[in-house]
């Protein structure tokens, strides 16, 4: 009989990329004290390097906008978003290569709010908000959570005139 060899070979598809990304941005109220609240944000580095990213935090409103002119007096535009914002905090995140961070901010408000998180490189020079083109993928620079309104409590107050209790 004849005897076949099969002959496999293996070839690389495409070209190694850059990217940092956030993986998950989340917002809840704090148990104990529901005036509180924390976002979380995690980043991961795809990157066989070690690099760093400015990470910022909007609180934004339901005013669209294209430009800061936009806005009128109602903060920046959060131009990748198309909303307008106030940014909340900026951090700047060192990150190993291929490594997983979180970070977590704290504020204080009883309304709900939404909040856009981005992902520039350190000192970019880019609109507001923009995602700079650092990464070859810049879908994951953005990110979208929504904060709950504090939950309201009611309470009946039933007695005969008892002064503790007034």
């Amino acid at each position: 009989g004849v005897r076949r060899l099969l002959h496999r070979e293996a070839r690389g598809v495409g070209l190694r990329a850059r990217n940092i990304g956030i993986t998950s941005l989340s917002a809840r109220r704090s148990l104990a004290d529901p005036r509180i609240y924390e976002i979380f944000v995690s980043l991961r580095n795809f990157n066989d390097t070690g690099t760093a990213t400015d990470l910022s935090l909007y609180a934004v409103t339901d005013k669209r906008c294209a430009t800061g002119a936009d806005c009128d007096g109602a903060g920046e535009c959060v131009t990748e978003a198309r909303l307008c914002g106030a940014v909340q905090e900026t951090a700047r995140v060192p990150l190993k290569p291929r490594e997983r961070v979180t970070r977590t901010f704290v504020g204080e408000s009883s309304k709900a709010g939404r909040f856009v998180a981005t992902l520039t490189p350190p000192g970019a020079i880019a609109a507001a908000g923009t995602p700079a083109a650092a990464d070859d993928f810049s879908t994951d620079d953005i990110a979208f959570a929504t904060l709950p309104p504090r939950p309201q409590t009611r309470v009946l107050h039933v007695t005969s005139g008892n002064l503790y209790l007034k």
